[in-house]
């Protein structure tokens, strides 16, 4: 399989058009409720920076955000005062609650004597609502298609800092949604021939899960490809200390053959100035691609500059 798909690099390397991805992941202005809870909370109200008085009262928003039916008072007293004694922990609701109302807007939940939600209706924009959303789209598609998910909206893990128990289980759910859409991404670009983003995407992976061996197959067929074995080499190195010591397994036979293939000598001899920066002569899709050209040597070569 791997020297089919070898022999098939050249075809792509003719056809594949450029495949470039834009950034759009800046909230819109007219949004009432900014809430970024992916990575470091933050929540904006009208364009201004605000703080709510407790953890406890951010995490009642966030879960209520994430989860816009009608709730139970009886379900959010026990998910978030459960250690507490009845009387007491139904006051604590009703504080944060009214912490709520006061710090955003009257209007943002409703609420009676026995239930509470975040008002659908309410002007929001919630960085992991859309991040979820888009990225179930792109999954579901027929094809991959990258303009349908915004990367930069996973600035980091679910309310980073937080640890009930809710927000563990919600955390690991969207990291796994982020890692099944960075692995389809990476396949897409291998797939189109655009090795550039390729490498990108696997870095990505291997930032969040360094044992995923499907990352580390992904750049040794990059490197290949471009004719870099000692970079191929390291990334073996780099795959069979993180299966070892994450996993305590070896690496798959296809990741053993990847290697072996790397480092076979080449057919032609790169001119020197591609050997200075151990690439091959340019592919003929990297032709009049001066850019992408130069960002795949700064990847290969370990420039800080390029986000590795």
């Amino acid at each position: 399989m791997i020297a089919n798909e070898l022999g098939q690099v050249r075809q792509f390397q003719v056809m594949a058009p450029c495949h470039v991805y834009i950034i759009c992941g800046d909230p819109p202005m007219d949004k009432q409720l900014l809430l970024r809870c992916l990575g470091q909370f933050e929540i904006e109200v009208n364009g201004q920076f605000i703080a709510l008085p407790t953890r406890k009262t951010a995490a009642l928003l966030v879960y209520l955000v994430l989860h816009p039916q009608t709730h139970p008072r009886e379900r959010l007293v026990t998910l978030f005062w459960g250690d507490a004694v009845d009387e007491k922990a139904q006051r604590s609701l009703r504080t944060a609650l009214s912490a709520l109302r006061k710090a955003i807007g009257e209007t943002c939940l409703l609420a009676d004597r026995d239930t509470a939600q975040f008002n659908p209706t309410y002007l929001l924009w919630a960085d992991a609502v859309i991040f979820r959303r888009q990225a179930q789209r792109f999954l579901e598609a027929p094809t991959s298609d990258p303009s349908l998910i915004d990367l930069d909206l996973y600035r980091g893990d679910l309310l980073d800092g937080f640890y009930d128990d809710w927000i563990l289980r919600e955390r690991e759910a969207l990291r796994q949604l982020y890692l099944r859409v960075l692995l389809q991404l990476a396949q897409h670009w291998r797939t189109q021939g655009d090795y550039v983003q390729t490498i990108e995407t696997a870095h990505r992976i291997l930032c969040l899960d360094p044992a995923e061996e499907t990352a580390h197959q992904h750049l040794l067929f990059c490197y290949i490809v471009t004719g870099d074995r000692a970079a191929a080499q390291r990334q073996y190195e780099a795959c069979v200390r993180a299966l070892r010591e994450e996993l305590d397994v070896e690496p798959a036979p296809e990741t053993v053959a990847l290697y072996r293939r790397s480092q076979q000598p080449q057919r032609r001899k790169p001119a020197s100035a591609a050997a200075h920066s151990n690439l091959p002569l340019p592919l003929a899709s990297f032709i009049g691609r001066g850019q992408e050209i130069a960002k795949l040597k700064a990847l290969l070569l370990g420039d800080p500059a390029s986000g590795e």
